[in-house]
């Protein structure tokens, strides 16, 4: 008699998978201030926030052109839905269990909406910044 095994209690869970692979799509493409914060303790509706910026609204237009067809090639999975899009100064793309936060700088400056969420675990890029033009690495987890 076989029996189907359990997940491993420190197995990563699907949606922080995901979220690693936004972090680096979004970071690949020189995004700037990229955090990725554990919501869904306290929203329960969605596990994740990805927040960055571009630095202006052609690159946020270009940060979200590419995380669309990227995590489509990469998962076959597409946005439920986009907000935003028109205007570029806060797009929010919505896969349900992630959702990203593009902004540009001071739209995110105006809103600061990783402040709320100060006491929540994170993921940040590591490597060097979108400025510096480094080469950059998969992204880390950080308790907060």
């Amino acid at each position: 008699m076989t029996s189907t095994p359990r997940p491993l209690p420190d197995a990563v869970p699907e949606a922080e998978v995901f979220c690693h692979l936004v972090v680096d799509v979004v970071s690949d493409k020189g995004a700037e201030e990229v955090v990725a914060v554990e919501v869904g303790p306290v929203l329960g509706l969605v596990d994740w926030f990805v927040i960055c910026n571009g630095r202006n609204e052609r690159h946020v237009r270009a940060l979200l052109d590419d995380l669309e067809r990227k995590v489509r090639e990469l998962t076959g999975r597409r946005p439920l839905r986009v907000e935003g899009r028109e205007h570029l100064r806060w797009v929010l793309v919505d896969y349900g269990d992630v959702v990203v936060h593009l902004f540009d700088p001071e739209t995110r400056s105006y809103y600061e909406l990783e402040r709320l969420w100060t006491d929540m675990r994170r993921i940040v890029p590591e490597g060097s910044s979108a400025e510096e033009g480094g080469a950059r690495r998969p992204a880390r987890s950080v308790d907060g």
